[in-house]
């Protein structure tokens, strides 16, 4: 989840929870980078502090960083991703301008990903449209995800934008797993008042408004999605239980 506090003498800053820490946001451009900034959950400080503070994270998404040593890596999500040669460098498109250098304990708190070995495949994530079945896909990496609604891209990928292309160009990425919702989104089925968040791809009903208020959340963030969507998403336990 997304949180700052919501009382106490930092209303500001910005934490994402994660392997139960709280990881400040440097900027809020690295924020924007990764994350919709309308997500955020204001919690009490008390809350907050239950969760040990973890290193920032300072870097925007997609963006080149460099060790003291030269090696250059890309910045994907909470990752950083070896770039293999200069050659490889090259063809992603950067400039050398645009390259930041990273000491040794910014490298060091940043998990590794996979080594980006040739940009025959991209490693930026993309959204493709099939302009026979009108299917939509979620592509990166030389793989393809499919996206079984747009109510999904609506709430993962908003800022993308889709390329149509022909079943062909599609037959060149591998099938990988259908995407589900990003964890945190709120989600509903139409004239049903119960409402459920996705964690961990699953989705955790919310008992009652005090529960859904307390925790932070917002009743104007709420998706309302179909059954095919809310069944995609397997049952996971009870908030609060």
């Amino acid at each position: 989840a997304l949180v700052k506090a919501k009382d106490g003498d930092d209303t500001k800053s910005v934490y994402l929870i994660h392997d139960n820490a709280k990881l400040p946001f440097a900027t809020m451009t690295a924020l924007v980078s990764r994350y919709d900034p309308q997500k955020v959950l204001a919690i009490s400080s008390v809350e907050l502090a239950k969760y040990n503070t973890g290193q920032p994270i300072k870097f925007v998404n997609y963006s080149i960083v460099q060790s003291p040593a030269g090696d250059k890596y890309l910045i994907d999500g909470l990752t950083k991703r070896l770039i293999s040669s200069d050659a490889v460098f090259k063809k992603l498109g950067f400039n050398p301008a645009e390259v930041l250098d990273a000491t040794p304990e910014d490298l060091t708190s940043i998990a590794d990903g996979e080594t980006i070995v040739s940009t025959d495949v991209s490693p930026f994530g993309k959204l493709m449209k099939d302009m026979t079945s009108g299917t939509y896909y979620y592509v990166k990496d030389g793989l393809k995800a499919q996206i079984i609604d747009s109510i999904i891209i609506k709430a993962n990928y908003s800022e993308l934008k889709t390329a149509v292309v022909s079943s062909k160009t599609l037959e060149k990425y591998a099938d990988t797993t259908p995407i589900k919702l990003v964890d945190g989104t709120l989600i509903k089925k139409d004239k049903d008042p119960s409402v459920y968040v996705i964690s961990g791809g699953l989705r955790r009903w919310i008992p009652n408004g005090q529960t859904f208020e307390t925790l932070g959340y917002s009743w104007t963030n709420i998706l309302t999605v179909s059954s095919k969507v809310l069944n995609f998403h397997v049952v996971g336990q009870n908030i609060g239980q």
